[in-house]
């Protein structure tokens, strides 16, 4: 069964390095990302893992992405076909200042 993982600043420093080995494990990963649009397809080039923009702090916008209908196909995924109704693993990594 496909497991699936939303690490949230999953782009850059821990939240790269988790994606990457919850990626290596086996796992159809979701890289969020707030601003860093260059940094974001780069991460996506290197990796093969998806990247999805989107404000963590916004709950509005974290339902809408997790909801939009380019989310699931982009992982290559079908939830009927899987009868997926939620993520496997969530984790954040928050960039402090």
């Amino acid at each position: 069964m496909t497991r699936i993982a939303l690490v949230t600043g999953g782009i850059r420093g821990i939240g790269a390095a988790i994606s990457t080995e919850l990626s290596g494990l086996g796992y159809r990963v979701v890289a969020n990302y707030c601003r860093q649009d260059e940094i974001a397809q780069k991460f996506h080039k290197d990796t093969g893992i998806f990247v999805k923009r989107f404000d963590v702090s916004d709950f509005h916008a974290c339902g809408k992405a997790v909801d939009s209908s380019a989310f699931w196909p982009a992982l290559r995924l079908s939830l009927t076909r899987y009868n997926l109704s939620s993520l496997d693993v969530m984790l954040s990594a928050p960039k402090f200042h």
